[in-house]
C-alpha cells in the first residue's frame, strides 16, 4: 500500500510543476540594509487582521532580506516571491509598471525615513529599473508553464498560447512605464 502511494506521489511529482504560493515580506524598516531587487510582477490586494492594504509581488533576482510568517528576518534567496507594501512613494513611480505588458528588474532601496507632520514618518526610497532586462509577462508563471507543455500532452495544441520566449520584446518608449 505504501509502494502505490510513494509510486502516485512519484508520478504526481513529474507531471506537476509546483507554484510557490507562499510570500514573504519585504518589511522597510528591518530590511533596509539590503535592497530588493527583482522582477515587478504586480500589484495585489493583501487582507490583513487590522485593515486590508495593498502590496507590489516582486520575484527577486538577487538575495535579500525578509520577513517571514512568524515575525523572524530571514535571508532570502534568488527565485522568491516577495511582497512589499506599495507605500504612497512607491505607488507613484511603480503601478503603471505593475501592470505593463513587459515586466522589469526593478532596485527598491530604502535611504531615509522623514516626519510628514502629525507624528507619522515616510520612508525615501532608491528605485531603479534595468532598462536591458524586460521579459513579455508570459514568460513567467503558469502562462510560460503551461506554454512549455509538449503539444501531445494536451487534447488541442489550438488551447496553448505560443511559446514563451526570453527575448527581449519589441518596445515603443510610450510602453516604458517608467
Amino acid at each position: 500500500m505504501a509502494q502505490s502511494a510513494d509510486k502516485q506521489q512519484a508520478q504526481k511529482a513529474s507531471r506537476f510543476k509546483k507554484i510557490n504560493t507562499e510570500r514573504v515580506f519585504y518589511n522597510t524598516e528591518k530590511c533596509k540594509d539590503k535592497p530588493l531587487i527583482g522582477y515587478l510582477f504586480s500589484m495585489i490586494d493583501v487582507p490583513s487582521k487590522n485593515r486590508p492594504f495593498q502590496a507590489f509581488l516582486i520575484r527577486t533576482t538577487e538575495p535579500t532580506l525578509g520577513i517571514d510568517r512568524e515575525g523572524n528576518i530571514i535571508d532570502v534567496p534568488v527565485g522568491t516571491d516577495m511582497l512589499i507594501v506599495a507605500s504612497h512613494t512607491l505607488q507613484q513611480h511603480l503601478t503603471r509598471a505593475a501592470f505593463a505588458k513587459s515586466v522589469y528588474e526593478i532596485s527598491i532601496q530604502p535611504t531615509k525615513k522623514i516626519p510628514i507632520g502629525g507624528g507619522q514618518t515616510m520612508w525615501l526610497y532608491d528605485i531603479e529599473v534595468n532598462q536591458e532586462r524586460v521579459f513579455d509577462r508570459s514568460s513567467f508563471g503558469v502562462v510560460a508553464a503551461i506554454a512549455q507543455l509538449p503539444i501531445s500532452s494536451v487534447a488541442s495544441s489550438k488551447q496553448l498560447p505560443p511559446a514563451a520566449t526570453s527575448e527581449m520584446p519589441q518596445v515603443n518608449e510610450e510602453d516604458i512605464p517608467f
